[in-house]
């Protein structure tokens, strides 16, 4: 299984809403798409696929005993 933790704050349209995007991929890469205006933003890097400059922030993440541990700054 694969985890991924990021912002939920949309840079784009300032709106906490990412937790509710839809995830898929983008030429093999994981993303999650913005339910605001459809950004996509990659689980990887962070960076946001569709507008330049934008990005959030990604956290390390690591699955413990069946627990979801996310390493912040």
């Amino acid at each position: 299984i694969r985890v991924h933790a990021i912002d939920n704050v949309d840079p784009c349209s300032g709106a906490a809403v990412l937790s509710r995007g839809i995830v898929g991929d983008r030429g093999g890469e994981p993303v999650v798409a913005s339910p605001i205006y459809k950004q996509s933003f990659s689980l990887l890097t962070g960076r946001c696929l569709d507008e330049e400059g934008k990005a959030v922030a990604v956290y390390q993440v690591r699955i413990l005993d069946g627990y979801v541990q996310v390493e912040l700054p």
